[in-house]
């Protein structure tokens, strides 16, 4: 997100040291326990995309805050990351204290709270002293009980939780796709984009283990941006446990779509990674780690992927590149 004076956006593995700054000055002044800059680190190497920073115009002036989290399998706030996981933990949302009594913590956490509501989790908690219950409730968290801690300077924390409602996140069924079809067609777009192909060389779309275009769906009169250049890695299947494939079928698979590429695929850390995507219902008959099919946000042409706890995968053929 970008407006004329500032920036949020993820942050990079170079910006946790300032990250870990702020978090110590805006402790000392509170009291709290000071986060480290070892679980920082943790928590950005497992869980960078539950990571967002604001800045100022340009970037390099500097960071202004960061609100990060990571994943868990429980209802509860838990420190462990599980990649798998259905609930987002918030751990930090830190501010420097100069800025601490403007409206940038607002506007960094209502960024955070959007791209959860278009995320595939299903609902975050958060504790907070007594005094900071106000800002959370204002986005619509919810106060369930006082925080179970072990340590007295943190006697006062309250949990809070946020319900990321099912039927805000858009699903895919063959009815889906036929009525997608069936819609009116915007112009086409200008772009000229060009396919991967089972003959394509990989050093046309892959720099340095990353896609280095812009990925776009495939679809004519559609095209909209699936997700943008340094945003997902080449993996190689042959890496990938068979269970955890999940091939396109007739059900899931618009014929228009090329067959899959079974020697590649790219692979993006979450839902968060992706400036358009949506998600199948679950799909039948799959192993338990693998349960989704990807398609275009957009038009909702699919499947251009799948899902499992390792992250999210896009077959390399079934999008098209700038």
């Amino acid at each position: 997100m970008f407006d004329d004076n500032y920036i949020i956006d993820r942050l990079e593995k170079e910006e946790v040291a300032a990250a870990y700054e702020i978090e110590a000055a805006s402790s000392a002044d509170d009291g709290d326990l000071v986060t480290t800059h070892d679980q920082l680190e943790y928590r950005h190497r497992y869980a960078c995309d539950l990571f967002l920073g604001i800045f100022s115009q340009p970037r390099t002036k500097g960071l202004l805050g960061y609100v990060s989290g990571t994943l868990s399998n429980d209802d509860a706030l838990s420190t462990a990351h599980d990649p798998s996981g259905h609930t987002v933990c918030i751990h930090s949302l830190s501010v420097h204290p100069q800025h601490r009594d403007s409206h940038i913590p607002e506007k960094l956490f209502a960024e955070y709270m959007r791209r959860l509501d278009e995320s595939s989790y299903n609902r975050a908690v958060v504790h907070a002293r007594k005094q900071r219950v106000p800002f959370f409730e204002h986005f619509k968290f919810k106060l369930t009980k006082e925080a179970e801690d072990g340590d007295k300077r943190q006697s006062d924390l309250f949990e809070l939780v946020y319900d990321i409602i099912p039927q805000r996140r858009p699903t895919l069924s063959q009815a889906d796709i036929l009525a997608a079809l069936n819609k009116p067609q915007p112009k086409p777009s200008p772009l000229t984009l060009t396919p991967f192909t089972d003959h394509s060389s990989y050093d046309a779309f892959v720099s340095e283990l990353k896609n280095s275009r812009n990925a776009r769906c495939p679809r004519d009169g559609c095209r909209s941006l699936v997700f943008l250049a340094r945003e997902a890695e080449l993996k190689d299947l042959d890496t990938v446990h068979p269970l955890s494939i999940l091939l396109p079928n007739k059900e899931f698979s618009h014929p228009s779509l090329p067959p899959p590429h079974m020697t590649k695929a790219w692979r993006l850390p979450s839902p968060m990674s992706f400036e358009n995507i949506t998600f199948s219902k679950i799909a039948p008959g799959t192993p338990a780690n693998v349960s989704k099919f990807l398609a275009c946000g957009e038009c909702e042409i699919g499947s251009l992927g799948w899902v499992d706890n390792s992250g999210c995968w896009i077959d390399m053929k079934r999008v098209l590149y700038e």
